[in-house]
């Protein structure tokens, strides 16, 4: 059976640098601004009506706490499960199995680190350059279904004489990368991974992408 998702891929709050007070790296728990931030942003999803039933989460210290930021900030709080699957170093195989065991939570935010959380992005929307998260980013991705470990190459198309890759995952366009490559001006509100609903989502690519004769 097909499953539709709707993940939100969250980095990390600011966490406390590894030394010799946190020489275990694991363990490494938020800053005090990093809880603060963390805060700021779930209030900020909460006010745009987002809802989850389900939080995975990188079982490390500072992940686990972002995840229970998160979810003591909705309403209702969905349940919050630590998975290898997104530690640092993590198979997206892995993932995928991790969520076939909730297939029946469907709106579900993926707390992990960097590169791993910018590079899973980057699959899910057929790009092959990861996108970088910045710490407590979110970033919300809608899917008819995973891809496969093997996902089909990205389309090529050619707009005068500048070659614009586009990922397989139509319509979930690679808006970044798309817009940079064009010489367009990124927002800012973009360039950080705020979270969008669909429909604003798709008025952006209209606005912008049209003129580009696609």
């Amino acid at each position: 059976m097909t499953v539709s998702y709707e993940l939100y891929l969250v980095r990390h709050g600011v966490a406390e640098e590894r030394g010799d007070a946190w020489p275990d790296d694991a363990k490494r728990p938020l800053t005090d601004e990093g809880i603060s931030r963390m805060r700021k942003v779930t209030r900020g999803l909460a006010e745009l009506g987002v809802s989850l039933d389900l939080i995975l989460t990188s079982p490390l210290v500072r992940a686990r706490q972002t995840a229970e930021i998160l979810a003591a900030g909705l309403d209702p709080a969905p349940a919050v499960v630590a998975v290898d699957a997104l530690a640092p170093g993590g198979a997206y195989a892995a993932l995928v199995t991790e969520l076939g065991k909730h297939a029946r939570r469907t709106r579900v935010a993926l707390v992990g680190h960097e590169p791993g959380i910018g590079e899973l992005a980057a699959r899910l929307i057929g790009s092959r350059h990861p996108i970088e998260f910045k710490k407590g980013a979110v970033c919300r991705i809608d899917l008819d279904e995973l891809p496969a470990e093997d996902t089909e190459e990205p389309q090529e198309i050619v707009s005068g004489s500048l070659p614009v890759r586009l990922p397989a995952l139509d319509p979930l366009l690679d808006v970044l990368r798309f817009l940079e490559l064009a010489g367009q001006h990124v927002p800012h509100h973009v360039r950080q991974l705020c979270v969008a609903c669909k429909a604003e989502r798709d008025q952006f690519l209209r606005r912008h992408i049209v003129d580009l004769c696609l």
